[in-house]
């Protein structure tokens, strides 16, 4: 049974900054009993630019959320998560690297009751699927072509929800599809032609390890298996690493 509650929240608009929308939200009221806005959630914000995590801040706790804190370091993160109870970290990401994916790892290793949400600036699903394989499970887009409902997007994913922007959704799904064609002759020749090392660092790749971990691993220099990555490309004949997982998986060198 559903109740039709009023409520002004903040969202993405179409302009791709957050605004305070009327939106007419359905919600079970075991959604509305289970996790509502007078909620004890705590929540923290992680991300690279000051005044787009202050401007988070404030419009999510102008809905009634509760925002620990904003932090840029991830070692802060880290030592709060471990001192205190933290329900949710919502990464706002204009620019990313691989320390942002070991971050959210690192979270999740440490700690199952602390879920992530991934706001990002033009994601792609590269991003996405190595978020996933991270621990992420909410990941939406900062600029959108429609309101997205945010704090319902937070109160569920701090539960424990996955949720996944439609559109980036569809993308994945799709790249997933194209996975499961069958191999050629001249896909298996190609693959006959990498090394041993090759296909370790080809199916630790695509599976979402980044060259530094990869490195450490195997004894080698982080350039040695850049370097080799993009001679693995070559040989296989991609140009990216979403051609590098479909190659990947189906010639059997990985499994993602």
């Amino acid at each position: 049974m559903c109740e039709t509650t009023q409520h002004t929240q903040p969202a993405i608009g179409p302009s791709g900054h957050l605004t305070t929308v009327p939106v007419e939200l359905r919600l079970p009221k075991s959604f509305e009993t289970e996790i509502g806005v007078s909620d004890d959630l705590a929540i923290m914000i992680y991300g690279s630019h000051s005044a787009a995590i202050t401007g988070l801040k404030h419009n999510i706790e102008g809905f009634g959320l509760p925002v620990l804190g904003t932090t840029m370091d991830p070692v802060v993160v880290m030592s709060e998560i471990s001192a205190q109870k933290i329900d949710l970290i919502i990464f706002d990401l204009y620019h990313r690297t691989d320390e942002v994916f070991e971050l959210a790892s690192s979270i999740r290793r440490v700690s199952n009751q602390t879920q992530i949400l991934f706001m990002i600036d033009e994601p792609t699903v590269d991003e996405l699927r190595l978020a996933i394989r991270n621990g992420v499970n909410g990941f939406f887009r900062k600029k959108s072509t429609k309101p997205i409902p945010l704090a319902e997007i937070i109160v569920r994913v701090a539960r424990g929800e996955a949720m996944i922007e439609g559109s980036l959704l569809a993308e994945f799904l799709h790249t997933l599809d194209a996975q499961n064609g069958v191999s050629t002759s001249a896909d298996q020749a190609r693959a006959d032609r990498l090394s041993n090392l090759d296909r370790e660092i080809l199916a630790r790749t695509t599976s979402g390890d980044n060259s530094r971990r990869i490195a450490d691993d195997c004894g080698f220099s982080a350039g040695f298996i850049r370097n080799r990555l993009s001679a693995i490309y070559r040989t296989i004949g991609v140009s990216n690493k979403s051609q590098a997982v479909v190659f990947a998986v189906r010639t059997g060198i990985t499994n993602w």
